[in-house]
């Protein structure tokens, strides 16, 4: 291929750009959108090829023009009816693509071996056919939880879940697909379905265009061994979804696919990817890479009977695979936008909280802190006393109450702390100045840049200082404002010294790493703030 590139970059031909793309391995694959760029691509792929001395020797085409043209620059050959395409079987004349038949031998005796090896046998590369080959992925996971050598024999009931699988197998080259999924020169939106399960999560893409839907790509997976919520398992079929999405915009680069719609059956997945405001880890990681590559598209909800993934996270037989429209076309209202599903309003709780401006210092104290030698006891109390007290406003004005968020306990104390430093004062050693600066009055200054004294002016300087209206505290910017991670990651909160829930946050810290030293518990302290947020504290020594 290295040859044939450098032989194709000297070339002064239009279509060397389309021929070096157009192949894969040794095979020579392409489509135009009529018969005249056709022709024109065949005769000048023969050139190049030919100049190359690299002659394609084996010519096949749906398209009578170039057939008759190719048998008669090449004296006694006859284009076949049928061929392998990447592992497919093609009929030429109807243009279907089917999988290939394999000999399964059928064993005496169960193992991990032979059920792999039965799964093993059916090449699917275009994922027409997982909502069948699927069953038998669930299978092996199920053979691998019950601790069984290789080669020895498995139970029972894996034989006749085994001699199931044998037969769908068997069935699954007896009935084929459309090849042409869409047409050059057309607009086409890309549609991704996912869905998920306790076994399963998998996603399916479909083109529309021209009033039509057709199946282009799916993918299915089983469930990671490791114990997730559904919800987590939904969020995972997005992400799967996304890069099916970005890999068809870079394979089908000569159709134009002017928009993408990506559908899920979860709402609490779509609402972690809209808002990002999820502080679970896992969660976290999968909506950055979702966002990564899903910057142009749209996530919507679907209802779970309307969603073709569905059968791949259940599983399903040939028979029903077969005949089943909603599969191979999606739904029936998926070529008509107006007869799509009505969304429910998006009420995106992290965008309207950075929008609210809070007053800093009306905050009430709910109980005695001091009372809690630890900071879980203090936020699990607090988040006990929110839901009762959302409770209560929901009898008296529940369409009112019912899009309100609870505040995070940890925002609400470090807030309910600066109350109380008007009272007690709290002081800030800078080490560029040998004067405290009160903390209290940096806050109060920090909303009024333009009164700064220079002590202050430096002291926000060195640490990027800056007055967050959305939660009424200071922030501190760091190194990481360009990082894809979560806000407060980027803006750790700056808390007075000395103060009763600093020195829980320190405490934390240093029972978490360990009782190690100073190094690694002020490392901890500035990135975490637990009840889920961030925070950065300083000490004076």
């Amino acid at each position: 291929m290295a040859t044939l590139d450098y032989h194709l970059s000297r070339s002064g031909s239009p279509f060397k750009n389309l021929i070096a793309k157009s192949f894969y391995v040794d095979n020579l694959q392409g489509r135009r959108s009529n018969e005249i760029e056709l022709l024109e691509f065949y005769a000048e792929a023969d050139k190049q090829l030919r100049s190359a001395k690299m002659p394609l020797r084996t010519w096949v085409t749906n398209n009578e023009k170039l057939k008759t043209k190719i048998e008669e620059d090449n004296s006694g050959y006859v284009v076949p009816t049928t061929t392998s395409v990447l592992g497919l079987n093609w009929d030429v004349n109807s243009d279907m693509l089917s999988l290939k038949s394999a000999k399964i031998l059928v064993p005496e005796v169960i193992t991990k071996h032979n059920l792999l090896s039965l799964v093993s046998t059916v090449f699917d590369p275009l994922g027409f056919h997982c909502p069948v080959i699927i069953r038998g992925k669930i299978l092996i996971q199920a053979a691998w939880r019950t601790n069984v050598s290789w080669n020895d024999p498995l139970g029972e009931e894996f034989l006749s879940s085994w001699m199931e699988l044998y037969e769908e197998f068997k069935a699954l080259s007896e009935f084929s697909v459309p090849h042409k999924v869409a047409t050059q020169g057309v607009n086409c939106v890309l549609h991704i379905f996912c869905d998920s399960s306790t076994k399963a999560y998998g996603c399916a893409a479909y083109l529309v265009g021209n009033g039509e839907s057709n199946l282009v790509m799916a993918k299915a997976k089983v469930d990671p061994l490791k114990t997730k919520t559904l919800p987590q398992l939904e969020l995972t079929s997005i992400w799967l979804g996304t890069k099916l999405a970005n890999y068809i915009h870079k394979i089908l680069s000569d159709i134009n696919i002017s928009r993408t719609v990506i559908w899920s059956d979860n709402e609490a997945a779509i609402q972690w990817v809209r808002n990002e405001n999820c502080k679970i880890t896992y969660v976290k990681n999968r909506v950055v890479e979702i966002r990564e590559v899903s910057a142009n598209y749209q996530i919507f909800h679907v209802s779970t009977g309307e969603n073709p993934v569905d059968l791949v996270t259940r599983g399903v037989e040939v028979k029903d695979l077969v005949s089943n429209s909603l599969w191979f076309k999606g739904p029936s209202w998926l070529p008509c936008e107006s007869l799509w599903p009505s969304q429910k309003d998006e009420v995106v709780v992290y965008e309207i909280i950075a929008q609210r401006q809070i007053d800093p210092v009306k905050v009430e104290c709910l109980f005695e802190v001091r009372e809690c030698s630890s900071l879980e006891k203090i936020f699990m109390i607090t988040k006990y006393v929110f839901q009762f007290l959302k409770k209560l406003l929901l009898k008296i004005s529940p369409n009112r109450v019912s899009k309100i968020t609870l505040p995070d306990p940890a925002i609400y104390w470090l807030r309910y702390q600066l109350t109380k430093i008007k009272e007690t004062f709290s002081w800030l050693f800078y080490s560029v100045n040998p004067d405290p600066i009160e903390f209290k009055s940096l806050y109060d200054l920090l909303q009024k840049p333009h009164s700064l004294s220079v002590e202050c002016s430096d002291l926000i300087k060195d640490l990027g200082l800056y007055f967050d209206p959305s939660i009424g505290l200071m922030r501190s910017r760091g190194r990481l404002q360009h990082a894809e991670i979560a806000v407060n990651s980027k803006y750790p909160v700056l808390v007075p010294p000395g103060e009763y829930l600093t020195n829980l946050f320190i405490l934390k810290a240093h029972r978490y790493n360990l009782h190690r030293g100073v190094q690694e518990t002020c490392y901890y302290s500035s990135t975490t703030l637990d009840s889920q947020g961030r925070t950065s504290s300083t000490q004076s020594d």
